[in-house]
């Protein structure tokens, strides 16, 4: 018996044992859990008194918010956790210590999900008694009770990845610190999360609201589409960031998300519902990645050009592949391009793009998309050009904030100024969801191609430069 514990005690994973160790040291574990078993006993017996327990629904109401209470835990308390001892082990002045260690950085990345997934399942099952008081009133049953409480734990452990994602992001201690309040932003994301494919593929709500048949197929086809489609991404792209910069960070998510593109097309092929979550997912997918890209690195060290091959149709692939700068907007703006041109020219619609969304939303959309990649290769073009700027990663967060700034402006001005020109709509990121004009997509592509002109004579030079290391620099190296 004790050589079986022994051998189970090494199969266990160093992180979760640190990191459950010290949930059971503090005291922060045992006044949360007290906390949470006194709010969820008060908001039972108020619910009882406040619910006509003869309704058809007095189970739905009061599963309802028992639910409702358990998710600010599971979106919130839990999250906020992990960030803060994820980003106290990630500063700038500790960062060293990551890459000394035996651990590689996907040992590190499931540490820290199980034990997220640990929290998750102890508070839930600290829970499921109250959620059980719901089933002996009319308006839920059981099998309602489990899916509605696995789609919880699925949503809110995607919270947890992103939580654990942010927090892994190498800072200095104060500034750290100070963007912990966006993970209070997870929360309202965490809640509506599941509900573009859910929606799609006929499932439930998080808080067991449900439409459509349960456990049918589409339902699984749903939930295994939100694993390929949130869960994987954020951990391989958990795992780039814990990975030095040196290495080949970007090639592994590349390689899944390519092929998460073509098998998502295929199936909808056969499932025409998910044509428009492919076309918005993919398309914002591949404005994030672009400007994610801006931070890449221009130049390739020697340990990378070892790993160039020497076939010239290989070095294509692996130069839309490796991490830089150049490959990583050109693979940005494919994956968008591809994007559009399948959702218009494949069979499987049998009409237009403008159909496929409904309305104007499909202009909309693309007017925007082209605008922020205008922004984003702008920034790019400009950010190369200054000469001061010690490290890149502080590009993306320019470009986001400018933007974000821009359309807060022109939506502020159209609401104080009543005669505002058209031409803050124009240039605003997001003017045209406030209000649509025929000749924006055709501006909005001058733009696109104005800022594509600027950046490319740089991405052209950098391809050029993406050569295998030769001997005679590899024997000097």
């Amino acid at each position: 018996m004790s050589e079986l514990i022994n051998r189970v005690d090494g199969w266990l994973n160093p992180i979760l044992v640190k990191e459950l160790r010290q949930s059971v040291k503090g005291r922060g574990t045992v006044i949360i859990m007290n906390l949470v078993m006194v709010i969820l006993l008060g908001a039972m017996l108020i619910s009882q008194g406040n619910v006509d327990v003869l309704s058809d629904r007095a189970g739905m109401m009061i599963f309802s918010i028992i639910s409702g209470l358990l998710s600010l835990v599971c979106y919130l308390i839990i999250p906020l956790v992990l960030y803060a001892r994820t980003s106290g082990e990630r500063t700038l002045e500790d960062q060293d210590l990551m890459y000394i260690t035996n651990m590689n950085p996907r040992q590190i990345i499931l540490g820290k999900y199980a034990t997220g997934l640990s929290l998750l399942l102890f508070y839930i099952c600290l829970a499921l008694p109250f959620m059980a008081f719901s089933y002996m009133f009319k308006g839920i049953d059981l099998l309602t009770i489990l899916i509605s409480v696995g789609s919880l734990l699925a949503t809110s452990f995607t919270v947890v990845q992103l939580a654990v994602m942010l927090g892994a992001i190498p800072m200095k201690k104060g500034i750290g610190s100070r963007i912990g309040g966006m993970i209070f932003l997870l929360f309202f994301f965490g809640r509506g999360l599941a509900y573009p494919i859910m929606y799609a593929t006929g499932g439930i709500s998080p808080t067991g609201v449900s439409w459509g048949g349960m456990m049918t197929g589409k339902t699984i086809l749903g939930l295994g589409l939100f694993v390929l489609m949130f869960n994987i991404p954020i951990f391989l792209l958990n795992i780039a960031i814990l990975c030095p910069a040196t290495t080949d960070r970007a090639r592994t998510l590349r390689l899944y998300l390519s092929g998460l593109w073509l098998l998502v097309l295929t199936i909808t092929y056969f499932v025409p519902d998910l044509a428009a979550s492919w076309f918005i997912y993919f398309l914002l997918l591949s404005l994030f990645s672009l400007l994610t890209s801006l931070a890449g690195r221009d130049e390739i060290g020697i340990r990378l050009r070892r790993l160039i091959p020497q076939n010239d149709f290989r070095r294509n692939i692996a130069f839309l592949l490796f991490g830089g700068s150049a490959g990583g907007i050109i693979w940005s703006l494919l994956l968008a391009a591809v994007t559009v041109g399948a959702a218009m020219v494949c069979s499987f619609t049998q009409r237009n793009l403008g159909s496929l969304l409904g309305g104007d939303i499909s202009g909309k959309l693309l007017t925007s998309g082209l605008m922020i990649s205008g922004y984003c290769l702008l920034t790019y073009f400009i950010s190369r050009k200054i000469r001061m700027l010690k490290s890149y990663n502080v590009v993306p967060i320019a470009a986001f904030v400018f933007m974000m700034v821009l359309s807060l402006v022109v939506t502020i001005a159209r609401e104080v100024v009543r005669d505002l020109p058209d031409i803050w709509l124009y240039i605003s990121p997001l003017g045209s969801f406030a209000d649509y004009q025929a000749e924006m997509p055709l501006f909005a592509a001058c733009f696109m191609g104005f800022s594509l002109l600027c950046v490319i004579p740089g991405l052209f030079r950098q391809y050029r430069a993406f050569k295998p290391l030769a001997v005679k620099q590899e024997e000097s190296a």
